[in-house]
């Protein structure tokens, strides 16, 4: 029988914020040197954009999808969450931006359905205070 901590502490609510926007950083560097890689190779007319962010997206989401049921700690499982979650929320939300509430409705989507899952699995509540950064992130993206 595995114990969860329930503390609050200040020293968690900070490792969590700051591992949390350290991996938000570091999946829009990996998603800007996919464009380093892929602009040269095309004209700057011919640069898929949309098309590169929503398949970079559905990958860091399928790859957290593998993070999740590792043998992992769950701690770092919350923390590796934040970034894939931010740039698909983000995603989600760049490719109706024309029409904001349907952007928005899907950003909120892809938000909710992640908390129900977690919702669903039993997750200690840090899990979702890396829901509530990610939409912090995501919003400062925005």
């Amino acid at each position: 029988m595995k114990t969860e901590t329930k503390e609050y502490s200040f020293i968690n609510l900070l490792f969590f914020t700051i591992g949390s926007f350290v991996v938000m950083a570091l999946t829009l560097a990996f998603f800007y040197g996919i464009v380093l890689i892929v602009d040269p190779l095309l004209s700057l007319d011919q640069v898929p954009m949309d098309t590169i962010r929503q398949i970079i997206a559905v990958v860091l989401l399928l790859l957290y999808g593998l993070v999740f049921f590792s043998k992992i700690r769950d701690d770092l499982k919350a923390i590796f969450l934040a970034g894939p979650l931010a740039f698909g929320a983000f995603t989600g939300y760049l490719m109706y931006y024309e029409t904001p509430l349907v952007a928005l409705g899907i950003s909120a989507f892809i938000i909710l359905l992640v908390a129900f899952l977690f919702f669903q699995y039993k997750k200690p509540w840090y899990y979702y205070y890396v829901i509530l950064l990610s939409i912090v992130g995501m919003l400062i993206l925005r």
